[in-house]
């Protein structure tokens, strides 16, 4: 998981707690998952306790008239004590207490508002006040807010929302997003033009891009290709932007993952970016490929590269150590890419690649089982019979 994610989870709890996100430094180490637990745990202790008064608050409502209760929420209780109330009302009630509401004021609420205490209520608002309410939010940049309740509105009111939202805020908000599925079913309800769209202006603003490409983590190799191939067949610029930040931000292992599952005319197309004949950025690649074992989605693409790209990743390969050697000749051989690694053993000069092929020759026995014939590879004789 990217550091994007880990940053977006200690910002949904910085927001719950309504502190800035820099106070909570001290959970940078801390795992992402850890830190979404912390926050669950607090919402459901937060809205469970005094539980039985705000519960008795909503109950109570049932007895006053509508008006009144407006007015009561918005000049006496507030967004605040209003959101917590909200949850234990009677759900035509609240609909009906809504409509009596300016939209600022439930934009407050939402701050507030836990999906989970009023996913009832907020199926039961027309789609046309949510709309209303979420280009107020949108308007303040709440996509973290926005990203809360997506799980519990109706599909429809969801394809509202999108319609309202921005570019940059269908982006954020869809970053935000916590669920795969809940990500998927939204983003199933953007048009192609409009994603089209997105990749467009994010490529016009490129610090979006890292939250673009973190994104690509929470989806499943379905949206992978579809996304992938969306912004690999647009403007070469709109490539290249993308790729820049992928190197900048060392966001390798997200792009590799992501051109695994592209079509191979998009595929050819990455791979053969000049990008990749900078030695500099190969030797990012590699690392990234060694830190995440990620050796199965580079040599998908190494076939693909220009000589000159070819070169730099016989280079880079020649610093890798014993056990990241195994790591990739296991690769090689699990996924029937040991042409690809031969082809930059083939590349390396004599010292490097005898130094390889020891590396090579001490991998597992099973590893080495299915390597090419040597009439074909006559350095796989040498692998199987180092000096």
């Amino acid at each position: 998981m990217s550091r994007f994610a880990h940053q977006a989870e200690i910002l949904k709890l910085a927001r719950f707690l309504d502190v800035e996100q820099s106070e909570l430094s001290m959970l940078e180490t801390v795992p992402y998952r850890d830190i979404r637990i912390l926050r669950e745990k607090a919402t459901e202790h937060f809205f469970a306790s005094d539980g039985g008064l705000f519960g008795r608050l909503g109950k109570a409502g049932g007895l006053m008239p509508i008006s009144m209760l407006a007015t009561i929420a918005e000049k006496v209780l507030g967004p605040v004590l209003s959101g917590r109330v909200a949850g234990q009302m009677d759900v035509e009630r609240g609909v009906a207490i809504s409509e009596k509401l300016p939209i600022p004021f439930l934009a407050d609420l939402c701050l507030s508002l836990d999906p989970k205490q009023a996913d009832d209520l907020v199926r039961a608002m027309p789609s046309n006040k949510i709309r209303e309410i979420a280009k107020e939010l949108n308007k303040r940049r709440e996509y973290v807010t926005m990203a809360r309740f997506v799980a519990v509105m109706r599909p429809e009111t969801t394809k509202g929302v999108i319609e309202v939202l921005d570019n940059e805020g269908l982006l954020h908000v869809s970053f935000f997003i916590e669920e795969q599925d809940d990500l998927e079913k939204t983003l199933a309800l953007i048009p192609e033009k409009r994603l089209v769209e997105v990749i467009e202006s994010t490529a016009k603003q490129e610090a979006l891009w890292s939250d673009a490409l973190a994104l690509m983590e929470h989806v499943g190799n379905d949206w992978k290709a579809r996304l992938g191939n969306l912004a690999a067949g647009l403007d070469q610029s709109i490539l290249d932007s993308m790729i820049r930040t992928v190197d900048k931000d060392n966001l390798w292992s997200i792009a590799l993952s992501v051109f695994c599952c592209m079509d191979k005319e998009r595929q050819e197309r990455f791979a053969t970016l000049d990008i990749f004949k900078q030695q500099a950025v190969i030797d990012r690649v590699i690392q990234a490929a060694a830190k995440e074992n990620l050796w199965k989605d580079l040599l998908e693409v190494i076939n693909m590269m220009e000589p000159e790209a070819q070169k730099c990743v016989a280079n880079a390969s020649e610093q890798l150590e014993q056990s990241e050697v195994d790591d990739l000749a296991q690769a090689a051989s699990s996924a029937g890419k040991w042409e690809s690694l031969l082809l930059l053993a083939g590349l390396m000069d004599e010292g490097a690649q005898n130094a390889l092929i020891q590396k090579l020759s001490k991998a597992p026995s099973d590893t080495l089982s299915n390597l090419p014939a040597a009439n074909d590879y006559p350095i796989v004789e040498k692998i199987k019979n180092p000096a």
